[in-house]
């Protein structure tokens, strides 16, 4: 899931139900969104048990279990 919605990214974010879909990877903009957003998608990351990060004005984030299996099959 790519969000770029021009500042509406957490709206759109904070719909999906990740725990029914289970993305394989989630990127939206990062730098524009206020200390409570970024609060309630860390939780959310956190909880789902996704690995994320943050670059350039973005995070990017995977479950856990797909990360396992890329790094494994790479050994």
């Amino acid at each position: 899931i790519q969000i770029d919605a021009e500042g509406h990214d957490f709206e759109i974010f904070d719909q999906i139900d990740i725990q029914k879909y289970r993305p394989k990877l989630i990127r939206l903009e990062w730098m524009n969104l206020d200390d409570k957003q970024k609060s309630k998608i860390l939780k959310k990351f956190e909880y789902y048990d996704y690995f994320f990060q943050i670059r350039d004005g973005d995070i990017i984030s995977a479950p856990k279990e797909i990360l396992n299996i890329l790094f494994k099959n790479n050994l």
